[in-house]
């Protein structure tokens, strides 16, 4: 294998290609004039104007060129996980900041951070932020601001496909917690990193599990049922997880581990509402000293799970008495609390159990035209929760560009999301209604709005990459090309 060595600015150089590649075909994208890209692996073709699915699929053959677009394609995932939205944006502020070699210290990110922060209102318009995070689409706007309404702050709202050319909005029970996986063997879906369990049996345990023999009956009850397998538990290890991991690999059972959600004396009514939801039972150490057996009436039933890094999704079509019965003893519970967390604790519960899930499915005439729907439903979800979450600014760019004022040494930066918007939209000024072309006197009374979540985000993670390109100073790769041996000379 050989090596190539670069040093100084012809690192930077060679970076800035790959950089500029990746960052041009995502900024195509942004806003409600933003352009289409058309994505394919050679054998599917997929239409979008999600910046994050273009970023994700530029592989550049210059492996240098590659790690420059890596390094901007990490803003975009970064701002997608924090604020699920906003990918575009950070993308063009941190290509301008790597084109002037001009990154803000951290005191004046500090200070533009708690400015954006300062300018945020709350805002019952939630249709306005969905709209604009799907690209202007008023009936996706209307579905997602509809479910998030529903299904209140705690609620849960996803994704899906629908089985017509019609877009709907499907209404269940579920709950989510902050627990992933305990491995990444599990995950199968390398883009998402997320693992999804249809039909799925709930194991849930309060101990231990090490050995293959603690989940060999719910192994062999999955099987049987033709179901797959979520197994939650205190510690999975040893060879119970590695049967598990072999398991979902194979496709014997797919199958995923989580960890008890919570901590201390508050992990088991969490565990209480996921059983009494799934209509299952939460094992207790003495259930298992008793040899009580495992059968299809202890373990729990979800109709989907979805497992992420960090967190946990269990959905239920039909979840019985017994969550009714959960419900009405948080209600009875809550006026009796006397501590502020410990009422806060009841209320989140009661607000998952209460909140449900719902369903915003892309409808559309080709699996293609689904699928691109489907991303600006997932964009219009995120954004809408962030909303929620910690209020709106100006959108069409204008919040960073207005806050360039106070800052003219960046003005550039500040000013480039909304450059490139009006550039999109075939406009020569900043601040108009990019879907129309008028002069707009108040943005947010006009409905064109950002979450406040998604402008920082996108600001701070900017920053963060467009210093790691600035301050490299050298780059070593293994090339099974034709290469000599070099150094570059600066």
């Amino acid at each position: 294998m050989r090596h190539k060595v670069l040093i100084g600015e012809a690192a930077r150089r060679e970076l800035r290609i790959g950089i500029d590649i990746l960052a041009n075909a995502v900024k195509a994208t942004l806003g409600p004039g933003g352009r289409t890209a058309i994505l394919s692996d050679g054998v599917d073709v997929k239409i979008t104007k999600d910046g994050v699915s273009v970023a994700e699929e530029v592989k550049l053959d210059d492996v240098v060129h590659n790690i420059g677009a890596q390094i901007v394609k990490e803003v975009a995932s970064k701002t997608a996980k924090e604020a699920g939205d906003g990918t575009t944006t950070a993308t063009v502020l941190a290509q301008k900041m790597i084109e002037l070699e001009l990154v803000p210290s951290t005191q004046e990110r500090e200070e533009i951070v708690e400015l954006l922060k300062s300018k945020s209102q709350t805002t019952d318009n939630l249709k306005a932020v969905a709209t604009i995070s799907a690209n202007g689409d008023e009936t996706i706007g209307s579905l997602v601001s509809e479910a998030v309404k529903k299904t209140g702050k705690y609620g849960i709202v996803t994704p899906g496909l629908s089985d017509t050319s019609k877009d709907k909005l499907e209404y269940s029970k579920g709950v989510n917690f902050d627990e992933g996986y305990v491995t990444p063997q599990f995950v199968l879906d390398t883009k998402k990193l997320t693992l999804e369990l249809d039909d799925c049996l709930i194991y849930m345990y309060e101990g231990e599990i090490r050995s293959t023999q603690d989940v060999a009956p719910v192994i062999t009850l999955a099987s049987q049922n033709r179901t797959s397998l979520l197994v939650i538990a205190r510690e999975i290890s040893g060879t119970a997880l590695d049967q598990l991991i072999m398991l979902n690999a194979k496709g014997n059972v797919r199958c995923a581990a989580v960890q008890i959600p919570g901590f201390g004396a508050y992990r088991k009514p969490i565990m209480g509402d996921i059983a009494a939801l799934t209509q299952g039972k939460f094992r207790t150490i003495e259930d298992q000293r008793k040899r009580e057996p495992i059968t299809k009436d202890t373990v729990g039933f979800a109709n989907k799970v979805i497992v992420a890094k960090d967190e946990c999704t269990i959905i239920v079509d039909d979840s019985g008495e017994s969550l009714q019965k959960r419900i009405t003893m948080i209600q009875d519970l809550i006026p009796e609390a006397s501590i502020d967390y410990e009422k806060s604790f009841l209320e989140k519960r009661l607000a998952q159990l209460t909140g449900g899930t719902a369903k915003v499915l892309a409808g559309g005439d080709s699996k293609v035209s689904q699928e691109e729907r489907r991303d600006r439903i997932e964009d219009a979800i995120f954004a809408t929760k962030a909303a929620v979450k910690m209020g709106i600014v100006e959108g069409a760019g204008m919040a960073l560009y207005k806050i360039s004022e106070q800052f003219p040494q960046y003005a550039d930066i500040l000013q480039s999301p909304a450059k490139q918007i009006a550039k999109n939209a075939r406009y020569d000024k900043v601040g108009l209604d990019a879907r129309t072309g008028k002069e707009v006197e108040d943005l947010v009374e006009a409905g064109i709005i950002d979450p406040t979540l998604v402008v920082v985000s996108a600001f701070i993670n900017a920053c963060s990459i467009a210093e790691i390109f600035l301050t490299t100073e050298s780059i070593v790769v293994n090339d099974s090309r034709n290469y000599s041996n070099h150094i570059t000379p600066n």
